[in-house]
Parts: structure tokens; C-alpha cells; sequence
């Protein structure tokens, strides 16, 4: 499904956002914390929103161990998880058994060229960070793949927004 919609409200009908973890996921630069913040603030305003890229200090797999902790503490019904991480996040709770319940997987797109101006802004290198979408994806793919009950996947033009 792919929603190209102006009114993020359009987001939860589609999606039917309730109580659970809705993940963001997606390539880097695609507005992933832009879409997050934005669900948060006008249509789940009472959601508690984790940005993986905060838990990187840890190292990458430590990071997803404290996540998970703080997740699992947490006493908010919405939560909205979002960042590089939240692939891997998935993939390792899955194979942890982890019963979380996630209502509805995000998938942030934008176009090539969109997504390197906004990583020359943000002082990044784009060859490292463009490499990173095919470790992205493959986490994505795994997790399709392994998944026996796939929440509402959702693929979202964060351009049209």
C-alpha cells in the first residue's frame, strides 16, 4: 500500500494506529524523524516517540538492548519507534520471541536526489550513508521473510506530506 496523501491523518485511517509500537522504517534521509514527530504532534499526540539514532553512544547492538529495556518499561500505550535501527530492532525482538504488539510498520520513501541534499545539509557522506540502504533493506527483507502475521505494512512518499 502506498499512501501519497497531504494530511497525515490519512495515516492513522490507513493504517489503523492503536495501542503497540508503530514502527518507523526506511532508508536513510527519507524523513523518518520528520514523519514520526509529525504523527506525534497532530495526530498521536499523546505517543512516546524513540529515536534509535539517540541509542547509537551504546554501539549498535548494545543500543538495541537498551532500547529494548526502556520499551519494555515504558507504560505509554503509543509508542512510535523510528530510525536506521528500527529494522534491526524488529529482527532481533522476532527472534527473540519478543511479543510485541505492533499495529503497523511505516516505510519512509523519497527520491535519490531529494535525500542527497538532505544528507550534504546534514554533513554527512553520501557514499557511506547511501551504502548503508542495502544493510536497510536486507534487515527489511529478513524480517518480511520471517514474519508469520505482518502488521499493516505501510510505504509513505514523505515528499507528498
Amino acid at each position: 500500500m502506498c499512501i501519497n496523501h497531504s494530511n497525515l491523518s490519512n495515516i492513522l485511517m490507513i493504517t489503523n494506529l492503536s495501542p503497540g509500537i508503530t514502527v518507523i522504517v526506511g532508508s536513510c534521509a527519507t524523513g523518518k524523524t520528520w514523519l514520526a514527530n509529525r504523527l506525534c504532534k497532530t495526530v498521536v499526540p499523546s505517543a512516546r516517540v524513540y529515536h534509535t539514532d539517540d541509542y547509537l553512544q551504546y554501539g549498535t547492538d548494545h543500543a538495541l538492548f537498551v532500547l529494548s529495556k526502556e520499551i519494555h518499561r515504558e507504560r505509554n500505550p503509543y509508542i512510535i519507534l523510528e530510525g536506521n535501527l528500527a529494522c534491526k530492532f524488529l529482527r532481533l525482538r522476532q527472534l527473540a520471541n519478543r511479543r510485541y504488539i505492533i499495529p503497523a510498520i511505516l516505510e519512509c520513501t523519497a527520491p535519490k536526489e531529494v535525500r542527497l541534499e538532505r544528507i550534504v545539509e546534514r554533513g554527512k557522506d553520501p557514499n557511506a550513508t547511501f551504502n548503508m540502504d542495502a544493510i536497510i533493506y536486507k534487515q527489511m527483507i529478513e524480517y518480511k521473510r520471517a514474519a508469520k502475521l505482518l502488521p499493516e505494512w505501510v510505504v509513505v512518499n514523505t515528499l507528498t506530506l
